[in-house]
């Protein structure tokens, strides 16, 4: 009577004839073909105290039959488990309590299952696992039965063999399924599961509950009522990945209930929250939450204003890698107050139309972003599509959760920005002279580091320094005060910054002393450069209460030689500035040292 047990594999199928999933514990449903949502029937092989798991529908109940009677006679099944009261699980039940003749025998379910099964009117009586310290002890062999409650209705609960590790799951761990094989082939078969999941259990934390009882269980395969089995290391995998699902896909729903839609955007609006929890740069963050977003609906481009302060906002565009522009403040948003209550269709329209840096289409969704901490208005999103897309409420009401992800993360980016402008302001200051706005002689010992470190690698870039010195300044400042000296010092300073190139670095030395360093330059161009301002500073002439003062320079001139440290070749353009000064002043001299080694 018993048939052969097969050796199963990954591309075993569920067929005509029994399977034994697991010693003495059978597969023994029945395929419907062209039914995704296929339902399994499991018999517990035990002598006369045998077990019979959800026995099905009148539309499979033959074929099961058929398929126990292969292995045991009917009669030695005494305890027949119903997890749950739908019509696919127990539809069979007349039939089968008909057929049953031992006084012995038992429905085995929950109170809250059996208040509905009863409706039936079935003669053979319930056995409740609620009642029997939730445990069925068959002799040689035990079950024990878990409570997950909600999962998908109040009283279901799921049945673990011991002697196997088989967890007998009814609807957790079930999915749809669109081929015969028995097993699942890890991640592969997961999404199946993640759709039946999403729509079918009520809610996140619910289903979190039961994987925390259930991990806790030695289980070494699942068998679920729908879809197909777990084994081996996917047990731990498929229990990891339903302890993060979320749930309760219908509470999207407003006028759409189509699952694969509405799961669709289920997954836009985990997604983007995981984003958020995954990355910190905000190009990737946006960057991702708007390839998500062209998931679901025909994206053309998205562009973002918002409001940087009472003039200026930021544009940022997908076009541009959101890499940002600063703008003038549209007159749309400027001055708006709304918070998220207030906000309406008609002053999105307005936001858009006044002012606002880019075209907006008919069919483009608009999305207020605000302040998540303080609910004030930040600004816009724009969502261009294509001209002959149409939106639902489902798709609006995702867009509007989403927008709180975006908010955060166009606020987090304000605050980066703003914390980035004040640094830079800082670091400005800090290399920047007050009175002359020259760089400080900190700022030339950096430039200076990085220049020798080039030139030590190609000795065709190397560079010039010039000191400066302004002639008889301790003379002014004794005669005509230190008031006239700073404006000696800020007309000096005026006339490098305005004859010097944007690559080179005017430097304020130290007192009436300055330097000038210039990248990519030779020792006679740099003299040139030194000659010109000589000239353009000998023009200069202070007015003062005692009369004009007259302002000249002496500059000297060396150029650096490879691996020289940056001293040596100030020391250089210090004597030539020394040779300057001895030798009449308001004169150039340069350095003979290491030739023209510069360009």
């Amino acid at each position: 009577m018993h048939p052969q047990t097969l050796t199963l594999d990954a591309d075993a199928e569920f067929g005509l004839e029994p399977i034994e999933v697991a010693p003495r514990l059978w597969w023994v449903g029945s395929r419907i073909e062209g039914d995704p949502f296929q339902c399994h029937v499991y018999l517990l092989e035990q002598g006369d105290q045998s077990v019979l798991f959800d026995p099905g529908s009148v539309l499979t109940w033959s074929d099961t039959l058929e398929k126990i009677e292969k292995i045991i006679s009917f009669d030695d099944i005494r305890w027949f488990v119903v997890h749950h009261q739908d019509p696919d699980v127990c539809g069979a039940m007349p039939e089968i309590d008909a057929m049953i003749t031992r006084d012995d025998a038992r429905w085995v379910t929950h109170w809250r299952v059996a208040v509905l099964l009863k409706h039936y009117d079935p003669k053979v009586p319930f056995w409740l696992v609620d009642e029997h310290d939730w445990k069925l002890d068959l002799g040689a062999r035990a079950l024990e039965f878990i409570f997950t409650p909600y999962l998908h209705f109040p009283g279901a609960f799921v049945s673990f063999d011991k002697a196997t590790g088989t967890l007998l799951s009814s609807d957790l761990f079930g999915g749809f399924t669109g081929d015969n094989r028995i097993f699942s082939a890890g991640m592969v078969d997961f999404e199946g599961v993640r759709a039946f999941h999403e729509h079918y259990m009520p809610d996140r934390d619910i289903l979190l509950n039961a994987m925390l009882k259930l991990e806790k269980r030695p289980i070494e395969m699942i068998a679920p009522q729908h879809g197909k089995l777990i084994r081996d290391d996917d047990v731990t995998t498929y229990i990891t990945r339903l302890k993060n699902l979320d749930c309760g896909l219908y509470l999207l729903a407003k006028t759409d209930t189509d699952i694969r839609h509405l799961q669709a955007l289920n997954r836009l609006l985990r997604e983007a929250v995981e984003t958020m929890a995954t990355e910190r740069d905000f190009r990737v963050i946006i960057g991702h939450i708007f390839e998500e977003i062209g998931e679901v609906m025909p994206m053309k481009s998205t562009d973002i204003v918002c409001r940087m302060s009472d003039d200026a906002a930021l544009w940022l565009s997908s076009l541009d890698r959101f890499r940002g522009t600063d703008i003038k403040l549209p007159a749309g948003i400027r001055g708006l107050t709304v918070d998220a209550e207030g906000w309406t269709e008609g002053i999105a329209n307005d936001v858009t139309s006044v002012g606002f840096p880019v075209e907006v289409g008919e069919n483009d969704s608009v999305l207020p972003l605000f302040s998540a901490e303080r609910a004030e208005f930040l600004g816009v999103a724009i969502l261009r599509v294509a001209d002959d897309f149409k939106t639902s409420a489902e798709l609006d009401d995702a867009l509007h959760r989403i927008s709180q992800p975006i908010s955060i993360a166009i606020e987090r980016e304000l605050v980066n920005r703003m914390l980035d402008s004040e640094r830079n302001a800082m670091y400005e200051r800090s290399i920047r002279d007050p009175l002359t706005n020259l760089y400080t002689r900190r700022y030339l010992d950096e430039s200076a580091a990085r220049l020798i470190e080039v030139h030590q690698r190609n000795e065709d870039a190397g560079f010039a320094l010039l000191m400066v010195d302004i002639d008889h300044f301790k003379a002014v400042n004794d005669t005509h005060g230190h008031v006239v000296g700073d404006e000696i010092l800020v007309a000096v300073g005026g006339v490098l910054l305005e004859m010097c190139r944007k690559a080179d670095f005017a430097v304020r030395f130290g007192g009436e002393e300055f330097a000038v360093l210039m990248p990519l330059t030779s020792r006679d161009d740099a003299a040139e450069l030194g000659e010109r301002l000589r000239s353009s500073i000998e023009d200069l002439h202070t007015d003062t209460t005692d009369g004009t003062v007259d302002v000249t320079i002496s500059i000297g001139v060396a150029s650096h030689c490879p691996a020289e440290p940056l001293a040596d070749t100030i020391k250089k353009a210090d004597m030539a500035l020394y040779r300057a000064k001895e030798t009449g002043r308001n004169k150039v001299c340069i350095d003979p040292g290491c030739g023209d080694s510069g360009p």
